[in-house]
């Protein structure tokens, strides 16, 4: 049986109804094929879970698109064959959330064509569209009584909808404010999934932890996060569950990136509701590995359980969340910085497509919102002759990323 952390802040009125979050579902093109034949093994012993909540949601992470072009970005293209739709299909998934930065890998195209392959399976959609509006409408849904919509978006990548052309929903704080005030309005309850935040890094940037409590402040019932490709923690902010990253639901690795430890590592919150709003959060940790998705050993969770409470020092101790997040800084946006400005070069043509290409990581640096957070906390480190003092909070940091017990755990479960 599954062994789970619960956080209960208050008792339950009336009818009551779950909803279940998957975060980063992507099994990258090469493994579609196989990644299809083994659907039902893959989530065999998550998949209870899914069965007992009333609502199932899944972090669709990749393009379905056999036959669109890959855009010029930085970073990876990823797709899969539509026959990987069996592994939400197997979840019994209500909605595939798009709004993150590989649906749009293969232009307005392949987003298109994702959203269809997904209808197809009867699998709704939700944070991508044929246009900036669209995008942005909210999935509604009455579950057991209840009036539930979802908001969908993601900071700005690659492949966010323009106002005439296909894409995911970018994050605009302010419309989804607006949408949420509007759904309340008339008696929804309103969860926000968010796709954002820093890569590899176990905790959310202080810019996050105020973006996450804007959205409960202004009435969303759950705010949820994904895209870190390692767990994040959790809080309970005025009643409203606000989970910082899930980490990677199912993403199998590469040899060549840093997929090892937390990469591995995720969990699936279950969350209830009643009238009044969320009442419980349930943490049901796993590993994900490329022959399946596994529940956690008794070892591995009783690991896992003191590391989490160690995460959710993100979102309860201000001074650690910042100084942390300096350290990083100094590993992760000094460097970035650095790798991608050279003021000694000029090209001939900036329509050259080798320009544009070597252009894109810098470009990504200004209109990502969590890579803007480290360019800027970063200039701000040098300016103030801090980065002697920030850099040496990265061996602290570095107990949150480089886990033993999670290597431990990751080569039981292989030889179970």
């Amino acid at each position: 049986m599954e062994k789970k952390i619960t956080v209960q802040w208050r008792q339950p009125s009336g009818e009551v109804f779950s909803t279940i979050f998957a975060g980063d579902l992507c099994p990258r093109e090469q493994n579609g094929p196989s990644v299809a034949a083994r659907a039902a093994d893959i989530i065999s012993e998550v998949k209870p879970l899914f069965k007992a909540a009333d609502f199932r949601m899944l972090q669709w992470e990749c393009a379905i698109a056999p036959d669109a072009r890959p855009i010029v970005k930085s970073g990876p293209n990823h797709r899969c064959c539509p026959e990987v739709l069996d592994v939400a299909v197997e979840l019994g998934t209500d909605l595939n959330l798009l709004a993150n930065n590989h649906v749009g890998d293969y232009g307005p195209e392949g987003t298109m064509s994702t959203i269809a392959a997904c209808q197809r399976r009867g699998i709704a959609t939700t944070g991508a569209g044929a246009n900036a509006s669209e995008s942005g409408k909210p999935f509604v849904k009455e579950i057991k009584g209840f009036k539930v919509a979802v908001l969908n978006s993601c900071e700005h990548e690659f492949g966010v909808a323009l106002p005439d052309t296909p894409g995911s929903c970018g994050m605009e704080p302010f419309k989804i404010w607006r949408r949420i005030k509007e759904l309340k309005s008339t008696g929804h309850t309103v969860i926000v999934v968010l796709h954002g935040g820093h890569e590899a890094y176990p905790f959310p940037s202080p810019r996050m932890v105020e973006l996450f409590r804007f959205f409960a402040d202004s009435g969303a019932d759950a705010v949820l996060n994904c895209h870190t490709h390692c767990p994040l923690g959790c809080e309970v902010y005025h009643g409203v569950p606000v989970v910082g990253s899930t980490g990677n639901f199912y993403f199998p690795t590469r040899r060549n990136g840093f997929e090892a430890g937390i990469w591995h590592l995720g969990y699936l919150p279950v969350i209830s509701f009643d009238a009044a709003g969320a009442f419980k959060l349930e943490i049901t940790p796993y590993l994900n590995m490329d022959q399946g998705i596994k529940l956690l050993d008794d070892e591995a969770f009783e690991s896992f359980e003191k590391y989490f409470g160690q995460l959710n020092r993100g979102f309860s101790d201000e001074k650690f969340c910042s100084g942390m997040f300096d350290a990083w800084c100094t590993r992760s946006g000094l460097v970035s910085y650095f790798s991608v400005i050279d003021n000694s070069r000029r090209p001939e043509s900036w329509d050259d497509p080798e320009v544009i290409r070597s252009m894109m990581p810098c470009r990504n640096l200004f209109s990502c919102e969590s890579h803007h957070d480290l360019m800027r906390n970063s200039m701000y480190l040098v300016e103030q002759k801090r980065v002697a003092a920030a850099a040496a909070g990265f061996e602290q940091l570095e107990t949150y990323r480089e886990l033993k017990w999670l290597y431990e755990a990751l080569a039981r479960a292989a030889a179970r």
